[in-house]
């Protein structure tokens, strides 16, 4: 059974078992650019669910797994939306049917590079990114020029030092739900 949820801050915090400092902007800015269901959507790297449990409890409509490596205890999702990897450079094959991969903080700067590479011909369409602002220029190296847009929306809700990227497949169709 999940743990409870701390309160959701209105203004960035860090908190514990999160990567990235979360707020309410935060959730709300994730949940308005997400893929409605039945649009699949995969959080890379979720490490105790935090975020995920945060942008189901804003949505519970959306069709979210959480995935992470096996050293990771999953302490905010459900066991059914959780799927576990043998180490951090070990890929998920269902990301081929994922509309949207979220990325936070991942330990490993070329693993958005490889999910492109290996998945991006499949049915993703929206890469979220959040980390460091300071790592995203070797992120962004395993993006292809061609085929893909790339855009940091305004308002995101997090620390000054860290940045929300969102990546979207030119030939996709806006997955929004309103327009950020």
């Amino acid at each position: 059974m999940p743990a409870p949820l701390p309160p959701l801050p209105s203004t960035p915090t860090s908190l514990p078992h999160a990567d990235s400092t979360l707020s309410s902007t935060l959730v709300s800015t994730l949940t308005t650019i997400l893929p409605p269901s039945p649009a699949l959507t995969i959080s890379i790297g979720h490490g105790h669910g935090l975020l995920e449990a945060y942008l189901l409890q804003q949505d519970p409509t959306l069709n979210l797994l959480g995935v992470d490596v096996f050293h990771s205890s999953p302490q905010y999702l459900p066991e059914s939306q959780v799927r576990i990897l043998s180490s951090t450079s070990a890929l998920l094959g269902e990301a081929t049917a994922a509309e949207a991969w979220v990325f936070v903080y991942p330990k490993d700067l070329g693993l958005l590079g490889r999910y492109v590479q290996e998945y991006g011909d499949g049915a993703v369409k929206l890469i979220v990114w959040i980390g460091p602002r300071m790592d995203w220029e070797d992120v962004e190296r395993g993006i292809p020029r061609k085929g893909w847009t790339i855009e940091e929306p305004g308002v995101t809700g997090l620390k000054g030092y860290e940045v929300l990227v969102l990546c979207r497949k030119d030939d996709a169709v806006r997955v929004s739900r309103r327009s950020l």
